[in-house]
């Protein structure tokens, strides 16, 4: 059977130009439809037990079958992790250690195993653990801690005893978030075996199936877009000496479009794990103000407002959300003793551009993603302080203008960052922006002094004039 299914997925890669480990991990992405369904309306009343016996081997067979011997790593990480939390307990010496060590062992891989092109190896999932461990060792810790010094998203997260080895493993190997997420805590995995979210009173189980099936369309959706249009849209043409000689505005035209396509081909696998994280039951967030239930609790993506937003820090809070809120729960929001919020973002956006890898690309990337929110928030604050300007952005003329304008800018700039997050060698990207003449390297580099030194004390507040005049005296007070 496995003979046959390997021969289908070699049929499937050569007619389509997808790479095999490609085809094999979708495939596996897309088994976990199977095995929620099996999960959801078989082992419903079944012993938590039961549940992560299923949940370890099923992941385990899927790992297996992706990315063979390899799946060695995962099963070491699992052992390491699950032995400092049992011996040692959620300490802060634990958190440290569990991050060195997690983050280390994706670092080291990075360097042994990467090329320049896109991997699908044994790494992709080893970069999820990676998260998924350093976070179990966080919520342990705060579960060690006094409950007055936590905030209220780490009352809700926190765990007080560590987990089984068993628990570990399924909670690592769970088919729906172990090859590309999404990121979930471990509190929410256990609720979720515990049936904490049936989403009904009748104690049957959750009626997923409509709303799984939703997101597994517009998976099926956006890889169909990225298959097509990106065909016409490649990487390849970006070094080419056709692109090299084409116009300045062809160029811009031609990034902005490509990066979008790009990104399509992550948010279509981040669609279909989300489908069978909700036809587990996973997914549960509560009920919205009608009582309808909502199956959002670990989108990835918000494509109404990724589709729609004009600014870049909607993209961001609409695009690869677990990871987003995994870095500024564990990452950005325990720096609050450096007192200082652009501290804080630079070393967040340090640490996700090494869990993405070594290469100097990702760390380009998240630069220029510092830089655009600082530019958003420089623009918001000057429109702030100037009623003239908030006058004319609201007018009805204007209003539609700005927000095409602003929405093709951020475009424009996305897939010039991407640039560099794709092809990750300074002198592939270097290559494509030189024949762009660094047209957004001038415009954020260029907008720091600008704002600095003419527009912020340009639209500088004037003091008021009765801030201006001296406190009057007793007795000038009592002649009045």
């Amino acid at each position: 059977m496995l003979g046959v299914i390997t021969r289908v997925l070699q049929s499937i890669s050569y007619v389509t130009s997808i790479p095999e480990p490609g085809i094999r991990l979708l495939f596996a992405i897309l088994c976990g439809y199977l095995l929620a369904w099996f999960q959801r309306d078989f082992l419903h009343r079944k012993g938590a037990t039961v549940k992560h016996v299923y949940f370890s081997l099923t992941g385990f067979g899927l790992a297996y079958f992706c990315y063979g011997i390899y799946v060695y790593h995962s099963l070491i990480s699992i052992l390491v992790n699950y032995l400092l939390l049992a011996v040692l307990g959620g300490t802060l010496p634990v958190v440290v250690v569990s991050f060195i060590f997690n983050l280390g062992y994706l670092v080291i891989a990075y360097l042994v195993v990467s090329t320049d092109d896109y991997d699908i190896l044994w790494t992709t999932p080893q970069c999820i653990m990676c998260l998924r461990l350093i976070g179990l060792a966080f919520d342990l810790y705060d579960g060690n801690r006094p409950q007055e010094e936590l905030s209220k998203e780490q009352s809700q997260l926190c765990i007080k005893t560590a987990p089984s080895l068993l628990q570990v493993t399924s909670y690592t190997f769970y088919f729906g978030g172990y090859f590309v997420g999404p990121q979930f805590a471990i509190r929410r995995f256990q609720d979720f075996v515990d049936e904490k979210f049936l989403a009904n009173t009748d104690g049957k189980p959750p009626d997923t199936t409509l709303p799984a099936l939703k997101r597994l369309f517009l998976g099926v959706v956006y890889a169909t877009v990225h298959t097509i249009v990106g065909s016409m849209f490649t990487t390849e043409y970006l070094t080419s000496q056709e692109f090299d000689n084409s116009s300045l505005l062809y160029k811009v035209f031609f990034v902005a479009v490509w990066g979008r396509i790009l990104i399509a081909r992550y948010i279509s696998v981040w669609l279909f794990a989300e489908g069978s994280c909700i036809l587990s039951g996973l997914a549960f967030n509560g009920h919205d103000e009608y009582n309808q239930v909502k199956w959002d609790g670990v989108a990835n993506v918000r494509l109404r407002i990724y589709e729609t937003t004009w600014a870049w820090k909607g993209c961001i809070e609409s695009f690869n959300i677990n990871t987003s809120q995994w870095a500024a729960r564990y990452i950005y929001k325990r720096l609050r003793f450096l007192g200082n919020k652009m501290y804080s973002q630079a070393l967040t956006l340090f640490f996700l551009a090494l869990w993405h890898g070594y290469f100097i690309g990702y760390f380009v990337c998240f630069f220029f993603e510092m830089l655009c929110v600082q530019l958003e928030n420089h623009v918001t604050a000057l429109v702030a302080k100037s009623p003239r300007l908030q006058n004319f952005f609201s007018h009805p003329v204007v209003r539609p203008i700005a927000f095409v304008c602003s929405r093709a800018l951020t475009i424009s700039v996305m897939g010039y960052a991407v640039v560099a997050f794709t092809l990750l060698r300074y002198h592939r990207f270097s290559q494509v922006y030189y024949s762009m003449y660094y047209i957004w390297h001038w415009l954020l580099f260029g907008w720091i002094p600008l704002f600095y030194f003419v527009l912020n004390p340009m639209f500088r507040k004037p003091k008021s004039n009765a801030s201006q005049e001296p406190e009057k005296t007793t007795e000038e007070k009592k002649t009045e």
